[in-house]
């Protein structure tokens, strides 16, 4: 029986570089791609999305950026 915090919980995830492959604990599968990561990245640096400031331009970025890593810590962050 799945629990309601089971559902938001990353079991694994992979990183082809070009997307991020996750399997959440549920039993689903998403794909991100890395161009949508980058322009939902809501740092202090990329801008905030409440505010709608962006402190980055998409045409400033790789046509096709490449994700350096990712890793699943602590109770499934």
């Amino acid at each position: 029986m799945q629990t309601a915090n089971t559902r938001h919980e990353i079991s694994t995830v992979s990183n082809s570089g070009a997307a991020l492959d996750v399997a959440w604990c549920d039993g689903h599968n998403s794909v991100f791609p890395s161009i949508w990561l980058l322009h939902a990245c809501d740092c202090a640096a990329c801008g905030s999305i409440e505010s709608a400031v962006r402190h980055i331009r998409l045409t400033d970025q790789p046509e096709r950026p490449v994700i350096t890593g990712a890793q699943v810590v602590g109770n499934g962050q």
